[in-house]
């Protein structure tokens, strides 16, 4: 599976070289809960708070026509929940905060729109996103000082490598920045076996910035200086 990650990484920075294709990178905040589903019944949503954390990504954007056009890359994040717990602590249960964390790459890829008001132009975007777990672990705090429950990734672990999202992305282009607010939705279950017969899906939220490399047009097709 890494193989296929790198493969896929090494495509997508390759085709900035052909003419109309832009590439950029996009810089964020990503605010996530997981949907947590026990005997086909939700968990209460006050039992999980969602989590802020960093979000760091390359992209491509390949123009169809004049308002059409497909936007593809690779983004390096976490995401997760904080929530209350108790662990088993110098011989005693006590009360703790825990934050469940998964370091992932994910592969988006979406189709887009775009509405060109003049100087500035609206967007929206729309697709499925690969995720690819990486590291995954249940921190917590006691008395000052952090710990954490290590989890395994894998097919028989605690956590799955592979989790198929939805996306939907929508914000304004003025000249080579991007500013949005963007929706992302797990498809399929993180944790397959666990004591609890659990179900667990991403949610999250984020807001983004992104610039684009090279010569931008906002008056041109997609956004882009034809030469």
């Amino acid at each position: 599976m890494k193989k296929f990650v790198f493969i896929v990484i090494a495509v997508i920075l390759t085709l900035p070289t052909y003419s109309q294709v832009k590439c950029g990178l996009k810089l964020g905040a990503d605010f996530s809960v997981m949907r947590a589903f026990a005997d086909g019944e939700k968990a209460p949503d006050s039992l999980q708070r969602r989590l802020t954390s960093p979000r760091l990504g390359f992209f491509v954007e390949i123009p169809v026509n004049d308002f059409l056009f497909i936007q593809a890359g690779f983004n390096t994040a976490v995401k997760g929940y904080k929530f209350d717990f108790i662990h088993y602590k110098n011989d005693q249960y006590v009360e703790t905060e825990d934050t469940q964390l998964l370091l992932y790459i994910d592969f988006p890829v979406t189709i887009g729109y775009k509405y060109d008001m003049g100087d500035a132009k609206l967007f929206a975007l729309a697709g499925p996103a690969l995720s690819y777990n990486l590291y995954a672990t249940q921190l917590y705090k006691y008395k000052g000082e952090y710990d954490n429950v290590h989890q395994t990734v894998g097919s028989d672990g605690d956590i799955l490598p592979i989790e198929l999202c939805g996306k939907i992305e929508g914000g304004i282009e003025v000249n080579r920045f991007m500013f949005s607010a963007s929706y992302s939705m797990g498809l399929s279950n993180l944790a397959p076996e666990n004591p609890w017969d659990m179900t667990l899906k991403s949610n999250v939220i984020g807001l983004t910035a992104a610039v684009k490399f090279g010569e931008v047009d906002g008056r041109r097709r997609g956004g882009h200086r034809r030469h």
